[in-house]
């Protein structure tokens, strides 16, 4: 019982909504962040499972401890994660291997701000590229992006060892990523390479039909805001 009052309590203070005037009128939540810190682990653990991803990510940055525990890529991170996902965003599509909970979310649902630039993302200047797992705005696309012409011209030998992300119907290439790529590649020796680019096309074919669907998910919300938006001129 004792256990069941603090999760309350904790829960009730991180989803918490009354305004400022309220709040200097009524009492402040009992919780503490050392209340927290005192909590075994796998209680921690159970009261996250209930709260909002946004909850999770502001828990996040509470101190160290909280950060190791809920930025982990372990098997009981991952899955508090997409419950919380499943529960309060109505999202339950499976992610592909190179994608975490926690990147994934921030992506489609809470991020807000250029990850390079750090500027605030408008609709028309918001561009998500699911491929390279980077939300940006459209400056930092131009710059840190090659296209796909530039890409084949350059590079034609790495084509089945790397896949353009998409704004649109243009492809394009994330220089960052296509450095890496480039570095792995030279770095083998010519037995090696075939090999490696083997093993390349097979993660790609892994990732491929997810960010299809998460694509495809981004198109028909837009398209559906865009038709809002007309019939309610």
């Amino acid at each position: 019982m004792q256990n069941q009052s603090v999760k309350e309590e904790i829960k009730m203070g991180l989803t918490d909504t009354t305004s400022s005037k309220e709040k200097e009128t009524t009492q402040k939540p009992t919780y503490s962040s050392s209340q927290l810190l005192s909590l075994p682990q796998e209680l921690f653990m159970d009261i996250c499972e209930n709260l909002h991803p946004k909850d999770l990510y502001t828990l996040s940055l509470v101190c160290k401890q909280f950060r190791i525990i809920l930025w982990s890529n372990s098997t009981n991170t991952q899955q508090i994660w997409c419950n919380s996902r499943s529960k309060f965003l109505k999202s339950n599509i499976k992610l592909p291997n190179s994608l975490t909970e926690q990147k994934f979310i921030w992506l489609g649902f809470l991020g807000h701000n250029c990850q390079y630039c750090g500027q605030d993302l408008e609709d028309n200047n918001r561009r998500r590229f699911w491929e390279f797992k980077v939300l940006v705005c459209s400056k930092c696309a131009d710059e840190k992006s090659i296209c796909d012409i530039n890409f084949r011209n350059d590079l034609n030998y790495l084509m089945n060892a790397t896949s353009p992300g998409y704004y649109g119907t243009n492809p394009y290439y994330w220089k960052s990523d296509v450095s890496r790529v480039v570095d792995e590649y030279n770095s083998l020796s010519e037995d090696e390479r075939e090999g490696w680019i083997k093993n390349k096309q097979a993660e790609l074919r892994d990732d491929i039909q997810v960010i299809e669907a998460l694509r495809t998910q981004e198109t028909e919300i837009n398209l559906n805001k865009f038709l809002c938006n007309i019939l309610s001129r």
